[in-house]
């Protein structure tokens, strides 16, 4: 977990196949036992995050935005309003 203000990593955890909720439960807990205000989560979608930490602005992060909205659109449209 980092500041988005000053780029600085506050928090890391080696992490063995993926992340869950648990993982981010004790980053927000370490954070805040050490003075520092979360203002909100930027991820990449994992599902119950949102509903577990309701009280903090939530943002899907935006690689993961455009990868899948990529998935629903072709590269190669047929149509020709949809070339131009």
């Amino acid at each position: 977990m980092k500041d988005h203000i000053s780029g600085r990593v506050l928090w890391y955890k080696f992490i063995d196949k993926k992340e869950t909720i648990a993982d981010y439960r004790e980053g927000i807990s370490y954070l805040e036992l050490h003075g520092y205000n979360v203002l909100g989560i930027v991820s990449d979608g994992l599902k119950g995050l949102r509903q577990e930490f309701y009280q903090y602005r939530f943002q899907h992060c935006q690689f993961h935005q455009v990868m899948t909205i990529r998935t629903k659109l072709t590269l190669h449209p047929k149509l020709q309003a949809s070339q131009e």
